[in-house]
């Protein structure tokens, strides 16, 4: 019998993954973690019933995340990843031969430790690299109390249930730019992009100024599910864009 995984975290809309083969499955101290083999995009971690990421997309939204701010500001050093437990966002970000830091804050540890262990093919040797900052616990507690400062941060937030529901508060990005540099950026991953009142909220509560940028993911996610957030500390900042570059160019910038 053909088993399936089906997330139904919308009205009106759902997917389903055929199931070849559950890798793990188990209750953390926060939510339900699966990881399991698809028939179509290889391995998929699911978060209380609700896909993260899969080996067969998960660089739609790791690398646009983060390459277009880290480009943008052009000399990144040290980066704060909130979240991001699968550990692609960080892979990607030790990429830039100019970060010196990345400090990665995920609350929960299972996540880490089933991505490392199933899901290598997306985190790579991040966890392993001398440049990274491995602390489990409380991202929004860490910006509230930490005395570092950051050329980026990179909020990797899931759906605004359970543990993440803090990630979507005003007195959270209130305290993420108290602990950004002069020149810094923040980017944070939008679930729901159709929502127009987020920039304009994110403004207002978090003091932040900032630019929306959309993008429709292959089919796992669902065209428009997807968007991106880019907030910077300085006004003058926030319209800033990338300019054009090849792989060479990229290169040549660490």
């Amino acid at each position: 019998m053909t088993k399936w995984f089906n997330e139904t975290l919308y009205t009106g809309f759902r997917q389903s993954h055929e199931i070849k083969k559950v890798l793990f499955e188990g209750k953390s101290k926060y939510q339900k973690v699966t990881v399991f083999e698809s028939a179509r995009y290889g391995r998929i971690l699911g978060l209380d019933g609700v896909v993260q990421c899969t080996e067969g997309d998960e660089f739609v939204y790791h690398e646009m995340l983060t390459h277009l701010p880290m480009l943008a500001h052009g000399k990144v050093r040290d980066v704060l990843i909130i979240g991001g437990g699968d550990g692609g966002i960080l892979e990607e970000v030790l990429k830039h031969k100019s970060v010196r830091r990345a400090t990665m804050v995920e609350i929960d540890d299972v996540v880490i430790d089933v991505s490392k262990k199933y899901l290598s093919s997306i985190c790579g040797k991040a966890f392993q690299d001398k440049r990274t900052n491995l602390i489990v616990g409380d991202g929004a507690a860490w910006v509230r109390e930490t005395e570092e400062r950051y050329d980026l941060i990179i909020v990797d937030r899931p759906d605004p249930v359970g543990p993440a529901t803090v990630l979507f508060s005003g007195e959270f990005y209130k305290n993420c730019k108290r602990v950004m540099k002069p020149g810094a950026i923040l980017v944070l991953g939008w679930p729901r992009p159709r929502d127009p009142g987020l920039p304009e909220a994110l403004r207002r509560r978090g003091g932040v100024a900032c630019r929306a940028q959309r993008h429709a993911p292959p089919a796992p996610h669902g065209a428009a599910r997807e968007g991106r957030l880019l907030g910077c500390r300085d006004q003058a900042r926030a319209g800033t864009r990338p300019t054009g570059f090849s792989r060479l160019d990229a290169q040549g910038r660490d």
